[in-house]
């Protein structure tokens, strides 16, 4: 299957990109990643990684914005658990093998560039999923529903109007009781990175809305 991206035939990051992850993860657990829950329904075929493999590998993420997309030799399209990764086989939307292999389990937002050993860079693209948009009244009351929120330890994507969560019954439920506005919509869903992120990568909730003194994991 043929692609319409040019290849990037720089081995190494160009000047000025910036790089979220650095080289040099273990090969220590095949099956590494962020959460123990079932795999993501993404557009991307998903494999378990197999140590002794040949497969190229992404050890380092280039940051949206930072290196020009235009550069990719092909595109991967993911939901938010299939962005969430560490350590994980993927075959890319154009069937390019691969496997992240990441010093830290990371979030890969929409936009942003696997670099592959080779040179290459793989574009990361979000999925739409099924997610719910929370307003209130006023900013006082989305405040408060942040609180309860974050309070929970759920992955959240804040702005000023709204707050985007994944669907979970029991939560709406929660919210409702609490007098929000609840619309079930489709879209990519990209949380809030927590305070405490970068300290924590590797614990079972790395991105969260965090309020008052705690750390929010």
């Amino acid at each position: 299957m043929t692609n319409d991206f040019p290849r990037s035939s720089s081995p190494s990051a160009p000047e000025g990109i910036a790089v979220r992850n650095a080289p040099g993860a273990s090969m220590q657990n095949p099956s590494d990643r962020a959460d123990a829950g079932p795999e993501s329904a993404s557009s991307a075929t998903f494999l378990p990684a197999i140590d002794g493999t040949e497969t190229v590998r992404a050890r380092a993420v280039l940051a949206a914005g930072t290196w020009p997309a235009e550069a990719a030799c092909d595109r991967i399209t993911l939901d938010y658990e299939g962005r969430h990764r560490r350590r994980f086989r993927y075959v890319t939307d154009g069937r390019i093998d691969f496997v992240l292999d990441l010093a830290q389990t990371a979030l890969l937002h929409d936009g942003d560039g696997l670099q592959l050993d080779d040179g290459r860079v793989i574009a990361v693209r979000a999925a739409p999923e099924s997610l719910i948009a929370v307003t209130a009244t006023d900013a006082d009351a989305l405040l408060r529903l942040a609180w309860h929120i974050g309070n929970r330890h759920l992955p959240a994507q804040l702005s000023a109007t709204r707050i985007l969560i994944r669907n979970d019954a029991v939560i709406v439920a929660m919210l409702r009781g609490l007098g929000a506005t609840l619309q079930e919509i489709t879209g990519p869903f990209t949380p809030e990175r927590g305070a405490y992120a970068h300290a924590h990568e590797t614990h079972a909730h790395p991105y969260v809305f965090t309020s008052g003194n705690g750390n929010g994991l």
